[in-house]
């Protein structure tokens, strides 16, 4: 498995009810454990995840917040 960080970038006036939507709709793993922050005039939600690829760990993001997802992938630093 390789570890990912899912980053996701909401527009600040559209957050708050695209991430409640999210959660009332499809109960969204993704929008109810993230991290979020402000960031400038949006929000980001990120999280670490552990799956086999990119593809995995973008499915875990709703639908509705994909266009805004990016999916990076982590690996420690070797001495």
């Amino acid at each position: 498995m390789t570890m990912f960080l899912i980053e996701v970038s909401l527009p600040r006036t559209e957050a708050m009810s695209r991430i409640q939507n999210a959660v009332r709709a499809i109960g969204s793993h993704f929008a109810s454990h993230a991290d979020w922050r402000p960031r400038g005039g949006a929000f980001v939600g990120t999280m670490f995840v552990d799956l086999p690829d990119d593809r995995a760990a973008l499915m875990i993001v709703p639908p509705a917040m994909r266009e805004g997802a990016s999916i990076h992938s982590v690996a420690a630093l070797a001495a």
